[in-house]
Formats: structure tokens, sequence, C-alpha cells
């Protein structure tokens, strides 16, 4: 998701960076264990992750869980 909406090159006239270009951060939590977390702990993890990508830049993502798939898409975001 994070790509796409890049790769839609839309602009942010408002933006303070040179490129002008819409992006998003994003901040996840997942749990393979639904039964043993409750929902807002959830919640507050998916906040948590969302202030470290923000923390790292424009375009991040970061998160916590047991999704291999959203791992290996935080690793690119940060290269």
């Amino acid at each position: 998701m994070r790509e796409h909406i890049s790769a839609l090159e839309i602009t942010h006239q408002a933006s303070a960076v040179p490129e002008k270009i819409l992006t998003i951060s994003v901040g996840y939590a997942v749990s393979r264990h639904l039964k043993q977390i409750s929902p807002e702990v959830l919640f507050d993890q998916a906040d948590q992750a969302l202030y470290r990508a923000k923390s790292r830049g424009r375009n991040q993502i970061s998160g916590t869980g047991d999704c291999s798939e959203c791992q290996e898409a935080e690793e690119r975001s940060a290269s």
C-alpha cells in the first residue's frame, strides 16, 4: 500500500520536504493468539509502531508480531 501511494505521485503542496509527493507511514501489530491478547493491547502496539515508523522519517513501516511478509516490507522501507 505504501509503495502504491508513493507511485501515484500525488502532489502535496503543503509538505515541508522538497519532493512534495504524498507518502504514508504505517504502524502495525499482528498476533495469531487473539484469545491471549486484548484488542486494546493490539491497538496500543500498532500505535507505538506508527510512532516508531514516523521517527524514522517519511514513507516508513514499523510493526510488531508474527507476520513474515510484514517484516519483509518493513525491511524494504528501511533501506
